[in-house]
């Protein structure tokens, strides 16, 4: 066969994949619980690199910052039960890389249920390799400041923490925090009792949370129990394009501070996360 005619027909098959990737991203991004179908369909291509577009797609559609967010969670928890093996920590770090700073802290709190329920029978020892290589390669993640690998780190050992009452000095905790490169490992250790507790003011600064809408679920126990509901409807927000998206459902402004004497000293001002909006990826940008 001619040079030429080969180098054609590798040129078509490769545009074929392309077209294929961007079709199941297409239907991911659209419909999560489509995803398992839509990866089994994928041939050539790692689950977390998929993943990677899944969120990223989303975070690029024109709807409201709660819809997206919901459908961050829904596709989350679907790519995390799909992971391979051996590739669970790909994937964890495919998914908390791309999801906005201001969705981190409520999309963790509802991705959690689906890390546990993938990683209900490991064993210890593999739990504890898990976490990491989760924080080690989040350390190699191209693009990021050290100021955006402290935020995604701190989210990522939460999402990770067994337990609803896990401390600083509690595994996995400690192993997570061994494993943080030492460019950023005193701004993760100085977070992440905050973070723990669910206060973020340390990591994000100003930037307004966004939250799902919550409704009340008649409890078992008598006690007050809410639900996050994902919106099956777009919320109406106008965004210009480009714009940082504004969130709708924020938590609770922290007051402000009392004035502090001339010769206090300043206490330090809390980490600025840099990373940007995530763009849209290629090929995707018209399909959205």
């Amino acid at each position: 066969m001619k040079t030429g005619m080969m180098l054609l027909i590798a040129t078509t098959a490769a545009t074929c994949a392309l077209a294929d990737a961007s079709d199941a991203v297409t239907k991911a991004a659209n419909s999560p619980s489509k995803i398992p179908e839509a990866i089994a369909e994928l041939e050539g291509v790692s689950a977390a690199a998929f993943a990677s577009d899944v969120i990223e797609a989303i975070a690029a559609m024109p709807k409201s910052p709660v819809t997206k967010l919901g459908k961050m969670v829904a596709a989350s928890s679907e790519l995390i039960s799909e992971a391979e093996d051996g590739k669970l920590a790909d994937m964890i770090v495919a998914l908390v890389s791309n999801v906005p700073f201001e969705a981190l802290p409520e999309w963790t709190t509802q991705t959690i249920p689906a890390v546990q329920k993938v990683t209900a029978d490991m064993e210890e020892a593999a739990y504890q390799k898990l976490v990491s290589d989760v924080v080690k390669k989040i350390g190699s993640v191209k693009g990021f400041s050290n100021d955006d690998k402290t935020v995604v780190t701190a989210f990522a050992i939460k999402l990770l923490a067994r337990g609803a009452d896990v401390g600083i000095e509690d595994e996995p905790i400690v192993t997570a925090l061994k494993a943080v490169p030492g460019a950023y490992k005193k701004q993760v250790t100085e977070a992440m009792p905050a973070t723990l507790a669910g206060d973020y003011a340390p990591l994000l600064g100003g930037i307004e949370i966004i939250t799902l809408p919550t409704v009340e679920a008649a409890p078992a126990d008598n006690g007050a129990s809410r639900v996050p509901v994902v919106p099956t409807t777009d919320v109406s927000t106008k965004l210009t394009k480009g714009a940082e998206a504004i969130a709708i459902h924020t938590a609770p402004a922290a007051p402000a501070p009392a004035p502090k004497p001339a010769s206090a000293t300043p206490a330090p001002s809390p980490v600025q996360p840099s990373k940007p909006k995530p763009p849209v990826p290629k090929p995707y940008a018209e399909q959205f």
